[in-house]
């Protein structure tokens, strides 16, 4: 595991939460608020790799990721409620994996591909 002093984290990310909302139609719409920025060591990885999730008997799921981020130990987060901001870069969390020690989270992430004005996709 990487050294977690401050000095290996020094770049800035965005945690945010997924909000849901009911605009004026009754629909439920999801929003991003942003929860805190945290300091980080932001690693892409080298061609595409993958994760796999799950132990023992369990399925394992195999995802895509493109991104790896180190930050100190932080309780609570979750793929499915929070995703990462970086550089103007969008990551959604794929893993969240905390070393043993409980001194480093390691986020498995992936860009999520933006959509442009003339319809493009960007970030993936």
């Amino acid at each position: 595991m990487a050294n977690s002093s401050s000095s290996t984290m020094r770049q800035r990310i965005i945690l945010q939460k997924r909000v849901m909302t009911e605009n004026p139609y009754g629909e439920q719409v999801e929003s991003w608020e942003d929860v805190t920025p945290i300091n980080a060591s932001v690693e892409p990885l080298v061609g595409k790799e993958f994760f796999r999730s799950g132990s023992g008997a369990l399925p394992q799921v195999q995802a895509e990721v493109d991104t790896r981020i180190r930050i100190r130990s932080r309780k609570g987060l979750n793929p499915a409620e929070h995703r990462i901001v970086h550089g103007g870069v969008v990551y959604d969390l794929v893993a969240v994996i905390p070393d043993r020690e409980r001194r480093q989270t390691q986020l498995m992430v992936k860009a999520r591909a933006a959509q442009q004005p003339d319809g493009s996709k960007v970030n993936g």
